[in-house]
């Protein structure tokens, strides 16, 4: 199993402050924004920066406070979980269904800080 960072999300509190910044201020190239969900994602390099508005009301038993998210990307979702959860990795979310483009599964490490594994459908 190979992991790449994929994804830092970064959760916003003033999602319209935030995409200000993150494309104006910094001027990282929008890849969508989506105001209506407070969802966007911003290309900063070989790294995707996510912006997420919505975080702590997506996930409330998300047992990490953490504000900011390193997305693996995946070659494939179901067989890293299984590795993963072989090496005693509990994860506390996993939305495999890939109704929206993706399968991301959440865990945090020793420290609580959040990490997740994904793969775009």
């Amino acid at each position: 199993m190979k992991l790449k960072i994929g994804i830092v999300e970064v959760e916003a509190s003033d999602w319209k402050r935030s995409v200000k910044f993150y494309r104006d201020t910094l001027g990282l190239d929008p890849l969508y924004l989506d105001e209506e969900h407070k969802w966007g994602q911003l290309k900063a390099g070989e790294i995707t920066i996510g912006l997420n508005g919505n975080r702590q009301a997506e996930y409330p038993s998300n047992p990490s406070r953490s504000p900011v998210t390193i997305i693996f990307e995946v070659e494939g979702i179901a067989e890293a979980i299984a590795a993963l959860e072989g090496r005693g990795i509990e994860f506390y979310d996993k939305q495999l269904s890939g109704d929206e483009g993706y399968k991301i599964a959440y865990f945090s490490d020793p420290d609580g800080n959040r990490l997740a594994i994904f793969k775009y459908c």
